[in-house]
């Protein structure tokens, strides 16, 4: 499927999947598959410059400033077991001067309820194995080199009209995956024999994560019985990190229950970062 620029925006090379109650669920607007399988796909979200919009959204719906004020029809989908194989999805947003890029080696997904109208996401229990996160953040093409970040975002926010995102999932097991950060905007010089932590240009491998009813609001997000353990090139290692309860949003990191293990450092109790936003914490 092509977006409206002729780019790809989703590639399937094999599908399986069932319907259930097809008839009777497009009456009542509730779609149901079964037992989805997915073997080498891409899923390629980009917002071009100068669009508002998504190209899923402009792709589909390019009326969107139009419609958007009009109350949406209510289409819900439960997906059930969605098994992937080599799937890559991509988040790229040339306004922001963002991209995002998450190869999947083998992922296995419960999808409770998908809300199309209220952009809600339902899951269930969520396992990725040997995944590969990469992010890169540069400076939007004619954008003001003295702005922050944060700026930058405000600016695109106030442009468009959207709906909260929630997603919420049961239980999320995240094992042996990979996760490389490179902030050209705040950091564009950099000398790769560095050989401490550069949270600007950031390289963890063996990243396992497990967390229990984690819910995502935007950019504020919660979960219970965290778990995570990392390496990091330059010599550091998180043997393992355990919280029993921990919140995140543009205001704090509030993480109680901790129980963090390094091979020369030990740390417990409740521990609370407060920050005016998420920029000025780094």
């Amino acid at each position: 499927i092509k977006d409206y620029k002729q780019d790809t925006l989703i590639y399937v090379n094999y599908l399986n999947t069932g319907l259930e109650g097809a008839i009777r669920s497009a009456f009542n607007r509730q779609l149901v598959l079964t037992n989805v399988e997915i073997d080498q796909g891409l899923f390629n979200l980009v917002t071009y410059n100068a669009d508002a919009y998504k190209n899923l959204t402009m792709t589909f719906n390019p009326n969107v400033d139009q419609a958007i004020n009009k109350e949406k029809a209510q289409l819900l989908i439960d997906l059930g077991r969605v098994n992937l194989k080599d799937f890559e999805f991509r988040n790229h947003d040339y306004n922001r001067g963002s991209e995002e890029f998450y190869n999947i080696n083998r992922g296995e997904i419960d999808v409770d309820l998908l809300d199309i109208a209220k952009d809600s996401v339902v899951l269930g229990q969520v396992n990725f194995d040997s995944t590969d996160i990469r992010i890169h953040i540069f400076t939007p093409e004619g954008m003001d080199t003295t702005l922050t970040a944060a700026e930058i975002n405000e600016a695109i926010d106030s442009t468009r009209k959207r709906n909260p995102f929630f997603l919420s999932a049961r239980k999320i097991n995240f094992n042996n995956g990979n996760f490389q950060l490179d902030n050209n905007f705040r950091s564009p010089n950099w000398n790769q024999n560095y050989q401490r932590i550069n949270y600007d240009h950031l390289l963890l491998n063996e990243v396992n994560i497990s967390v229990d009813n984690f819910e995502l609001h935007d950019l504020a997000f919660a979960g219970q019985n965290l778990f995570l353990a990392f390496e990091n090139p330059a010599g550091f290692v998180l043997e393992h990190l355990r919280v029993d309860n921990a919140i995140v949003d543009s205001t704090q990191v509030a993480l109680q229950g901790v129980d963090l293990l390094t091979p020369t450092s030990t740390l417990g109790d409740t521990v609370t970062f407060k920050f005016n936003c998420y920029e000025s914490w780094r």
